[in-house]
C-alpha cells in the first residue's frame, strides 16, 4: 500500500515551498471572468488551463488557452471549451464566421449561414457538426473530413480509442420513420422502429440498444459480434427502464426475458435475478466487472458472489483492490478484512491506478460536515473534516500527484466561498475551480486559478 503510506510521511514531515502566483490576465472594464466555462489539467504532460471572458458592453468574449487569447468571439449560446490530456478544442462565431479551434490552430471557418456545434475530442479524432440554414442539413465533421449531408441527424459518436466513429440519424418513410447507423466504413445497421442508445467502446467493440422494426414489442441489442438478442419491455405491466451502461472497455444493461430479470455485460447475459441490479463497477479492464443485486444485496464479481449486505463499494483500476461499505457501516477489503466502523461513507475512490483509496463520510446527520479518510499503510487515517456545500449533490474528487505523496482538491464551503486544499491547507480561489497535480522538469506541483481584483492569478505550489 505504498501511495498512502507517503502521503502519511510527508503529512507529518513534509514542507511546503513558496506559493508562486502569475497574472495570466487582467480583466479590462466591463469584462468578467464566465465561472462556470473553466477547464484545468494536465495537457501533452505540462500544466493546461482554459478560461473564458465576457465582456458585458460589447457582448463578446475571449478565450485565454495556456497564456494565449483567442478572441473576439460573438455567439450567444456558448460552448464550454474542450480540454483533454492530450488536446484542447474551441467552436464559436466571429463577427460574421463560424470558427473551430483545436490545439491552437484554426482548423476551419464557415460562413454565418452555417452554424458550427457539438465539439468532440477523443485520443486520435476530433469531431463537431455543421448546421446548413438554407438547405436545413446538417454534416458531421470527423478529422477534417466530411460525413453527410444527413437531414434528420440525431447524434454521432467518436470511439475513445480514436479507431471508429459513426453517426444515428432517421429517415421518413411516409407513415413512419426509420432509423440508422453509419460507421465510417460504411457499414449501416437498420432500419429500426427506434433506437434508444448507442456506444463506440475501444478494441472495435459497439452497442446498439433499439426497437425493431419487425417486433414491436421487444427491445432489441446487438453488438460487433451480432445479436444479443430481444427482451421484454415490460415487467409484470410495468415499463422497464433503459439505461444503458458503459466504459471504454465494457457495457452493461438489466433487461427482461420472458418476465425474468438479467443483467447484460458485454453480450452475455446473467441470471435470472430476483430483482434489478442496483449497483455496478464496469472499470477499464476487458471484461472484469462488479455489480449489486438481490434481496440480500449480493456483491458479484462476474457471475460469483462475494459478500452479502454490501450497501456501497469501489473496484481499483487494478481490479486487485475491492473496498465494500456494509449495511451496518463496516469498511471491508477484498471481502475479508475490516477496516472499522464509519458512519454514512458517501464517497469512495481509488486515484488513478493505484491500490489505496480515500473515502468522504458525513458523521452529523443534517449538518453540512464532511470527513476526508485514506486507507494508509494498511490503516485508515483521517485528513481533515470540511464544512461545504455540495455541487450537484457531489462530493470532490481528490487529486493526487504522479510521485503519491500530495493531494488536494476543490470545494465551496458553507459560507459559499470556493476553497482549494492541498496537503491540509486551504487557500482562496474566489470562484470555483479545480486542482491540478502534475510534475514537470523533475518537480511536482499543484496548480489552481483565482481571481484578485482584475487578475487572473495562476497559482503553484511546489513540493520538495
Amino acid at each position: 500500500m505504498r501511495a498512502f503510506f507517503f502521503i502519511a510521511i510527508f503529512l507529518c514531515f513534509g514542507k511546503l515551498l513558496a506559493q508562486e502566483k502569475e497574472i495570466v490576465y487582467s480583466l479590462q472594464k466591463d469584462e468578467q471572468i464566465a465561472v462556470y466555462e473553466n477547464a484545468l489539467g494536465v495537457y501533452q504532460s505540462r500544466l493546461g488551463f482554459a478560461f473564458v471572458i465576457d465582456n458585458t458592453t460589447k457582448n463578446t468574449r475571449k478565450y485565454c488557452v495556456n497564456k494565449v487569447l483567442y478572441e473576439n468571439f460573438t455567439r450567444k449560446s456558448i460552448e464550454q471549451p474542450r480540454l483533454t490530456n492530450e488536446h484542447w478544442g474551441i467552436v464559436d462565431t466571429r463577427k460574421d464566421s463560424n470558427i473551430v479551434i483545436f490545439d491552437g490552430y484554426r482548423v476551419a471557418k464557415y460562413p454565418k449561414t452555417k452554424r458550427t456545434f457539438d465539439l468532440r475530442i477523443t485520443k486520435r479524432l476530433y469531431g463537431y457538426v455543421i448546421y446548413d440554414e438554407p438547405s436545413a442539413e446538417y454534416n458531421v465533421i470527423v478529422n477534417g473530413f466530411v460525413y453527410g449531408p444527413y437531414t434528420n441527424l440525431l447524434n454521432y459518436y467518436l470511439s475513445p480509442d480514436g479507431t471508429n466513429w459513426a453517426v444515428s440519424y432517421y429517415e421518413n418513410a411516409g407513415s413512419h420513420y426509420n432509423y440508422f447507423i453509419k460507421f465510417n466504413n460504411q457499414r449501416i445497421l437498420g432500419p429500426y422502429k427506434n433506437i434508444y442508445d448507442f456506444a463506440l467502446l475501444n478494441n472495435n467493440q459497439w452497442v446498439l440498444v433499439a426497437e425493431a422494426s419487425n417486433n414491436n414489442n421487444k427491445i432489441y441489442l446487438a453488438n460487433q459480434k451480432g445479436d444479443i438478442g430481444f427482451f421484454d419491455k415490460e415487467l409484470q405491466g410495468k415499463p422497464v427502464e433503459i439505461k444503458l451502461l458503459y466504459t471504454n472497455q465494457n457495457y452493461a444493461m438489466n433487461v427482461v426475458k420472458d418476465q425474468k430479470i438479467y443483467f447484460m455485460v458485454n453480450g452475455e447475459v446473467f441470471g435470472p435475478y430476483e430483482e434489478f441490479v442496483k449497483q455496478t463497477d464496469l472499470g477499464i479492464k476487458p471484461d472484469r466487472f462488479n455489480y449489486v443485486v438481490g434481496k440480500k444485496n449480493t456483491l458479484y464479481y462476474r457471475d460469483k458472489p462475494i459478500l452479502d449486505n454490501v450497501r456501497k463499494f469501489t473496484v481499483s483500476d487494478s481490479r486487485n483492490t475491492i473496498a465494500i461499505v456494509l449495511y451496518n457501516d463496516q469498511l471491508i477489503l477484498n471481502g475479508k478484512i475490516n477496516l472499522g466502523t464509519f458512519k454514512n461513507i458517501e464517497k469512495i475512490d481509488f486515484p488513478d491506478g493505484k491500490e489505496d483509496f480515500y473515502f468522504w463520510t458525513k458523521e452529523k446527520e443534517n449538518e453540512t460536515e464532511y470527513a476526508l479518510y485514506a486507507y494508509v499503510n494498511n490503516q485508515v487515517n483521517k485528513l481533515g473534516t470540511y464544512k461545504m456545500t455540495l455541487q450537484e449533490n457531489q462530493l470532490p474528487n481528490v487529486r493526487f500527484a504522479p510521485s503519491e505523496k500530495n493531494w488536494g482538491f476543490s470545494y465551496i464551503n458553507e459560507k459559499q466561498e470556493a476553497k482549494i486544499v492541498v496537503d491540509g491547507k486551504e487557500y482562496d480561489t474566489n470562484f470555483i475551480n479545480e486542482v491540478s497535480l502534475y510534475a514537470q522538469d523533475g518537480k511536482e506541483y499543484a496548480a489552481w486559478l483565482s481571481v484578485e481584483g482584475q487578475n487572473i492569478i495562476l497559482n503553484k505550489i511546489v513540493f520538495e
